[in-house]
């Protein structure tokens, strides 16, 4: 067997420290699981491009533990919230959501197209407000409402114009 020279990577995030090894024969990804309050630290081997294997995962205490490790190593996705402009509110944003979650890799593309929207007032709960965000068949949702009307800051603003043109400022 020859000697392989391994890289690796370790960046600290949300789910804790992941740490990615690759050769020319193997690869381990390890992760802190999510799922449960545990935060069991996951740790998933991939051999020469091999499928991944109930196997190949270790460090998992339940069941679903080891269903997150596999989903995060093979397609990783995350539920994308975020806030929409909208106009005529009484808000001057709506806080929205992606249906269910998109896959990781497209999070910052979806942000793109999502930052360029501009909703209509009234806005409720659970409209749709951008279909089939980047042909991914997931829809962007709203998670508030938002009723038609001037936002707090331009009421007070036209309140204190009114004022000064009562008292001659």
């Amino acid at each position: 067997m020859k000697n392989i020279k391994k890289k690796r990577i370790a960046c600290s995030g949300k789910t804790g420290i992941n740490v990615i090894e690759w050769g020319e024969i193997n690869m381990v990804k390890k992760f802190v699981c999510v799922v449960c309050p545990k935060g069991c630290l996951l740790e998933v081997k991939c051999e020469n491009d091999s499928k991944v294997t109930e196997k190949d995962i270790s460090g998992y205490k339940c069941k679903r533990g080891m269903s997150y490790a596999f989903n995060e190593f093979t397609t990783p996705v995350r539920t994308l919230t975020t806030t929409v402009r909208v106009n005529g509110g009484c808000q001057a944003m709506a806080p929205v959501k992606s249906a269910i979650p998109l896959p990781k890799h497209l999070l910052f593309e979806c942000m793109k197209v999502i930052n360029s929207y501009t909703a209509e007032a009234p806005v409720k709960i659970g409209d749709v407000l951008i279909k089939n965000i980047l042909g991914t068949g997931i829809d962007i949702i709203s998670t508030a409402n938002v009723m038609e009307g001037k936002t707090w800051t331009n009421a007070i603003s036209s309140h204190l114009t009114k004022v000064r043109q009562v008292h001659g400022q």
